[in-house]
């Protein structure tokens, strides 16, 4: 039975749509895409992920930007604060998320204090992540 298409009642769930299944058919966006937006009013659409289920649907439903926060951190790996969060984890999180998104701009938080010791070698590290 086609995604969509389901008897009265019934709800069908679905983690991961082939391409042909594809709700939103877009360019990838862009920070000038974001900026546009902003400037001509338009509302901005930006939720969290942390993995390739979640980041994925989020793409699909035409969501502009995700964000991979370190608070991955608490929700996914447990910790009391984000503090504990390291580069490694983050670039882990982002490059899963990377693999779900075609369409949104991908925005990944630093862990805490990591721009601080050695943003240049910090940053090339996380970029080709996204």
């Amino acid at each position: 039975m086609p995604f969509g298409l389901v008897p009265e009642g019934f709800f069908v769930s679905r983690a991961v749509l082939t391409e042909s299944e594809t709700l939103v058919n877009t360019k990838p966006k862009t920070i000038l895409d974001i900026q546009r937006m902003k400037e001509e009013g338009e509302k901005i659409a930006v939720l969290t992920a942390y993995d390739f289920p979640f980041a994925r649907l989020m793409d699909l439903a035409g969501i502009d930007m995700i964000l991979v926060g370190d608070s991955a951190g608490s929700v996914v790996a447990g910790y009391d604060t984000t503090l504990p969060v390291t580069m490694d984890e983050m670039v882990y999180h982002t490059k899963a998320v990377a693999r779900g998104t075609s369409n949104a701009l991908i925005i990944a938080d630093m862990p805490f204090l990591s721009y601080q010791i050695d943003v240049l070698y910090e940053m090339p590290v996380l970029m080709p992540a996204a």
